[in-house]
């Protein structure tokens, strides 16, 4: 993968959980990575809309997208599922879902939680 360069993720990137590494060994909460989050976020909100990858980024408002209620539960579900986690469980509100950048910080602040609980 090259910096700069718009790509499309393989499916086990995105399917990846995120408290294992590439290996498949677990690691501790603190190397959750929110960049990982917000690379999954806007790869799976482009394949929702059926855009290229480079149309999304950590920051781009999800609502200049486009995104609907039954995408954006679309998105909500893939998180849920990916990570393990019930977002209404975290207290997910209007602003979190702005963008991906602000639904990834939503998603590593429950996974810190959920870990923290030892619950998964």
């Amino acid at each position: 993968m090259r910096i700069g360069t718009a790509h499309r993720m393989a499916w086990g990137d995105i399917f990846r959980p995120i408290f294992h590494d590439k290996t498949g060994k677990h690691v501790s909460s603190n190397m959750i990575d929110k960049t990982e989050i917000e690379r999954a976020i806007t790869a799976e909100t482009a394949t929702i809309l059926g855009i290229d990858d480079s149309d999304v980024t950590p920051h781009t408002k999800l609502e200049s997208l486009g995104i609907d209620s039954i995408r954006l539960v679309e998105l909500l579900i893939f998180i849920e599922k990916q990570y393990g986690i019930r977002l209404m469980d975290a207290g997910l509100d209007r602003n979190s879902l702005r963008d991906a950048s602000s639904l990834a910080a939503s998603v590593a602040a429950a996974l810190e939680k959920k870990n923290m609980s030892g619950e998964g």
